[in-house]
């Protein structure tokens, strides 16, 4: 989720986010497991809550500027317990095995220095990363800027972004490939109308029925296996989504 979407108790879990979890663990997959979790600009923590129910995570923790004081601090969940905070701060000079950065380089000015200080200080020999960001700069909207974002990326620049930020490149490839037309077209009225004008909802506020979010999250997730597996067969199909799996050499 990105760090300005956090979602409100009563709001439905948006088929992107559901879908996007889902992609996630299938990436995670093929790795060890994990003893313990930092999930970064975690929103209100749902992706890492399906990571550590997915691969029995002992230590779960997420960051986010954007949470409530009253949802921060140790909690008892169904599969674990898992802990929430303001600042990293908190964290004392804890490691983990495991750093989520979903969609948040973007959000950052310097995206290589901040993926740089946050390896240094939350990651060990071995740590592994695993990156996703939006794709393709020509897609860059009110949308984009409404959510502060500072760019979108190319597979390449996604590359050599974690590479240059001292990670060694697992793996990366796209996804949710059924959304670039959606997002073509809303680029195109842009272009017609001039932009500044109000942006979408973003994921924080989806309002579709439980009807409505099972039937997209699955498109969504089909969406996601098919690009996965073009991947593993050496395939790389564009994709509204890039992801870059990494560890610390």
């Amino acid at each position: 989720m990105d760090l300005s979407e956090v979602r409100s108790g009563t709001t439905p879990r948006h088929p992107w986010e559901l879908a996007r979890a889902r992609a996630i663990l299938d990436i995670l997959a093929p790795q060890r497991g994990f003893g313990a979790v930092l999930d970064y600009g975690c929103g209100d923590g749902f992706t890492g809550r399906e990571v550590q129910k997915a691969f029995s995570v002992a230590e779960l923790v997420g960051v986010d500027t954007e949470l409530a004081p009253s949802s921060c601090g140790v909690q008892q969940g169904p599969d674990g317990r898992h802990e929430l905070y303001r600042d990293e701060a908190a964290l004392g000079d804890r490691k983990f095995d495991l750093l989520l950065l979903c969609d948040v380089i973007e959000h950052v000015a310097n995206d290589r220095d901040f993926m740089r200080g946050i390896a240094a200080r939350r990651l060990h020999t071995g740590s592994l990363a695993l990156v996703t960001v939006p794709a393709f700069q020509a897609l860059f909207t009110d949308h984009d800027r409404a959510l502060r974002h500072h760019r979108r990326y190319s597979l390449s620049e996604l590359q050599a972004a974690v590479t240059e930020s001292g990670f060694e490149l697992l793996g990366s490839g796209y996804l949710f490939a059924s959304l670039l037309l959606p997002r073509l077209i809303a680029k195109a009225l842009e272009s017609l109308r001039g932009s500044g004008r109000p942006a979408e909802h973003g994921i924080g506020s989806w309002q579709g029925g439980p009807s409505t979010t099972r039937l997209l999250s699955r498109a969504l997730e089909l969406d996601n296996a098919l690009l996965l597996t073009a991947h593993r067969l050496g395939l790389a199909i564009p994709g509204l989504s890039i992801w870059a799996l990494c560890k610390i050499p």
